[in-house]
């Protein structure tokens, strides 16, 4: 936890090639699903090849006891030359030395944002930006360090804060439910949400945009912060065709989707996409397995779910640890690992891995940093 100078650019690590930053998002369904374990393998993958990397988190992570069952968590051993942004209270507990780059303006309720390099191996606690704009500043701050990637440690109840990554990882597992089926159903439905075709059509400070198959705009409504139910009916009833393309600049609910797709199938009309800003926004419209059912509902009735901005889910981790109660204490469990990874890795079309194997690591690594 000592601060000094920090070392000559290129000291510890090997710079990385000249390229964008990666931007890569680790997400879990639930809490214990091996996010932080997944995470953690990563950090350590980039030390053993000497890369250069950054990590920062989605609000507060990384605490050493589960704050509902009382059993250890894995926390982030952070390696020499890693750029780390967390809140300046998580720094007083780090066992890790570092030097402070910068304090930025972003606050949390742990105190101000604070970018540093580790010089020194150590524990740390993550705390960082917890909004996506206060996420798109701190990566300004980190674009010209030089960085092969940027980990952002998020979960599934707070993934609209993540929705700048370019990649995404999800972590699942028998944390979440000890039901394999519905793992490997709603495994497919995440990793389908994000197949959704890209857009390049801007949206509308005004509203909802309408366009026709040319891209070109002809008509706004005007819309809340949440496309809901009532705003599908006023959208409805406005048209006298059905657009190509509707494009919502804010959140949507499953409700709303439901709606259009119940009013739009009795009417004769060309393919007709709903374009949301990013994967995120549908994976929040609501569970993601109901979701998927609209999806395939939707694809029926020539609608379809597109996106300004697209996310590649790249891989999916699983973990067979569960936390399971007794008498009045939780006690760690397990579920047969291989049963589980071989359930997910039948129901998605991306790599799985169970990060402790031998190998995952490497090869999970390799795959996000093509």
């Amino acid at each position: 936890m000592v601060s000094r100078p920090a070392p000559r650019s290129g000291a510890c690590f090997q710079s990385p090639k000249m390229h964008l930053m990666h931007i890569i998002g680790i997400v879990g369904t639930a809490k214990n699903t091996g996010k932080t374990t997944t995470l953690a393998a990563l950090i350590r993958e980039a030390g053993r090849r000497r890369e250069r990397i950054g990590v920062t988190g989605i609000g507060y992570d990384g605490e050493e006891i589960d704050t509902v069952t009382g059993l250890p968590k894995p926390r982030l051993l952070l390696q020499p030359g890693t750029i780390v942004a967390t809140s300046e209270r998580c720094l007083l507990t780090t066992s890790a030395e570092y030097t402070v780059i910068k304090r930025t303006e972003t606050h949390t309720a742990l105190g101000a944002v604070i970018i540093v390099e580790i010089l020194k191996a150590g524990l740390m606690v993550l705390a960082g930006p917890n909004t996506k704009r206060l996420l798109q500043g701190l990566i300004a701050e980190l674009e010209g360090m030089n960085l092969a990637a940027l980990f952002v440690d998020g979960s599934l109840n707070r993934i609209a804060a993540t929705a700048v990554v370019d990649t995404m990882v999800f972590s699942t597992g028998a944390s979440r439910t000890v039901d394999l089926s519905f793992l490997a159903e709603e495994a497919r439905a995440i990793i389908s949400v994000f197949k959704g075709k890209n857009y390049d059509l801007a949206s509308s400070p005004l509203g909802i945009a309408l366009h026709d198959a040319s891209g070109v705009l002809v008509k706004h409504l005007a819309m809340r912060s949440l496309f809901d139910a009532d705003d599908a009916r006023s959208a409805v009833e406005s048209m006298t065709v059905p657009p190509a393309s509707m494009v919502i600049p804010n959140m949507v609910s499953l409700q709303a989707l439901e709606y259009m797709t119940e009013r739009l199938r009795a009417q004769p009309h060309a393919p007709m996409a709903i374009i949301v800003n990013d994967p995120t926004i549908a994976l929040l419209a609501g569970e993601p397995i109901a979701v998927r059912r609209w999806m395939d509902s939707a694809a029926g009735h020539g609608m379809s779910i597109g996106y300004r901005h697209a996310i590649r889910a790249a891989a999916m981790t699983v973990n067979p640890f569960y936390p399971c109660q007794h008498d009045h204490a939780f006690m760690p469990a397990y579920i047969d690992k291989d049963s589980l990874l071989h359930a997910v890795s039948a129901a998605v079309d991306v790599p799985v891995y169970n990060i402790m194997d031998e190998g995952a690591a490497s090869a999970l690594y390799e795959l996000l940093l093509l």
